[in-house]
């Protein structure tokens, strides 16, 4: 009998104790707001040629743009900009933690000061971005956006930001930092009453070298502005406003020609890539499927990805050009003032 009551105790402990915790998580749900999501990329459907919207309204916050996302090697972390609204302009991510993507949250090198337009590097282990967080803890912000970096620790986690400091930093902006394999950094910058340009600085002997700004194919009169260099530096994609563009903004693309040792006419991606609004900040993830890329509507910015075979196609069509009687005159050599690839 004593037996038989002490079955039926632990019986009710053990009912009581699930009932607490499906209560629990049930709560949990509730209070969350950010729904379940699995499987790659945000478990979302893969796109094809035709560009469609990516976790429509799962990584904005109210009233702020989500800009520039970057994934890493693995797949499992997804990097973005929230630009204002209630988190201000940080770095974002979400992780695929036990099968489920997180719920975004501010990484934990950023949310103090105004950081943005963050790429990270091919092998996963680094983030450059631009900030205007001071040189020191309890310093004054920088009236200007610089090139900072963060490393991967041991652990896994991100460790102190690093500011990259001179030749590549000046009294200018330095923004929208894209490195390659071998860390040859692409950046954009503007001197005083002229557009953006687009400058490149080789990593040598572990430091960057003085920037170059690239040719007059790449940078005109008009902003030319956000790039994204390919892991081996065979394309460059970026945005301008240009004349002959779709919208106010265009994602232009350019490949790098090995055989002239020059970059070759940068061609508009052309639709449904680009549209009446404004396309930027465009990415490539590391796995060479998907192009991403923002696109503002309705006074926001808001994610969106297609298949990346577009590059491929459009690789096939500027060979096609060089073939003609003069393939020079398709290509320009990559800085303005000679320096050899």
């Amino acid at each position: 009998m004593r037996f038989k009551i002490v079955v039926f105790m632990s019986t009710c402990f053990i009912s009581v104790l699930l009932v607490l915790l499906l209560c629990t998580i049930a709560r949990s749900q509730e209070k969350s707001d950010f729904p379940v999501l699995q499987g790659p990329y945000l478990g979302q459907k893969p796109p094809g040629k035709t560009p469609e919207p990516f976790a429509h309204g799962l990584l904005s916050t109210p009233g702020s743009s989500a800009i520039g996302i970057s994934v890493t090697p693995d797949g499992k972390e997804i990097y973005y900009t929230s630009w204002g609204g209630e988190t201000k302009t940080v770095i974002m991510v979400t992780r695929l933690n036990n099968d489920h993507w997180t719920k975004p949250q501010v990484v934990s090198f950023s949310g103090k000061h105004q950081d943005w337009d963050m790429n990270i590097s091919p092998d996963g282990n680094s983030i450059f971005f631009t900030s205007k967080r001071p040189f020191e803890e309890n310093g004054n912000p920088l009236e200007r956006g610089d090139i900072w970096f963060v490393d991967r620790q041991s652990s896994g986690d991100w460790g102190e930001p690093v500011w990259l400091g001179q030749p590549v930093n000046t009294d200018l902006p330095e923004v929208h930092p894209t490195v390659s394999e071998n860390r040859t950094l692409y950046f954009f910058s503007a001197e005083p009453g002229k557009m953006p340009d687009i400058y490149c600085a080789k990593f040598v002997n572990h430091k960057y070298l003085k920037p170059e700004k690239l040719g007059n194919l790449i940078n005109t009169d008009y902003a030319d502005m956000d790039p994204f260099i390919a892991p081996d530096e065979s394309y460059l994609i970026f945005h301008s406003n240009r004349p002959g563009g779709l919208g106010s903004n265009d994602l232009y693309i350019c490949f790098f020609n090995k055989k002239e040792g020059a970059w070759m006419q940068p061609v508009n991606m052309g639709s449904p890539v680009n549209s009446e609004n404004n396309e930027y900040c465009a990415r490539v993830s590391p796995d060479g499927q998907y192009m991403f890329f923002s696109r503002r509507e309705g006074g926001r910015g808001e994610f969106y990805w297609m298949d990346a075979g577009i590059i491929e196609e459009l690789r096939s069509k500027m060979n096609r050009k060089t073939n003609s009687p003069s393939p020079s005159e398709s290509v320009i050599k990559i800085f303005e003032q000679g320096v050899e690839r």
